[in-house]
């Protein structure tokens, strides 16, 4: 069975300060407002950065289509279920950027919640040209190359 897997991320809410709190307004402003104004455009950059840092991030939900089949979502808590219905040897999970980005985050996060995931496998997914039942777009239209960005 193929599937295709997206994930959503957002800033760690529990970290937002933290990765804050040492924002400061450029050097040469004097203006109030331009601070405060710099000061936003820094942190709604930082958490552009977070939700992007697998670190930092949190999962908001984990979309999954079957090919041919329906397509549903499920959040971090409830992915166990989907692993242990549809997560076999003949499996293959399709992503763009999923060896760099979406794997690895799942595995962060399932560890984060003490959740009963397939890391073995999961991890084994992320090796870079190498298939272990995961086809990540992004590799295989780059032909090899390192020189891709999502």
């Amino acid at each position: 069975m193929n599937f295709i897997l997206d994930i959503e991320t957002k800033p760690d809410s529990n970290l937002v300060e933290l990765f804050e709190s040492n924002i400061k307004p450029a050097g040469n402003l004097k203006d109030p407002v331009k601070i405060q104004a710099d000061i936003s455009n820094k942190k709604a950059e930082a958490r552009k950065l977070m939700s992007c840092d697998q670190d930092y991030c949190d999962v908001i939900c984990i979309g999954i289509k079957e090919i041919g089949g329906p397509s549903e979502i499920y959040t971090m808590d409830s992915i166990t279920d989907w692993f242990d219905k549809h997560f076999r040897e003949n499996t293959t999970i399709i992503t763009f950027n999923g060896k760099s980005f979406d794997i690895p985050i799942i595995i962060k996060s399932g560890i984060k919640r003490g959740l009963d995931l397939p890391y073995k496998r999961l991890k084994l997914m992320t090796e870079k040209y190498k298939s272990n039942g995961h086809i990540d777009l992004i590799q295989e239209l780059s032909f090899g190359s390192n020189n891709y960005k999502s």
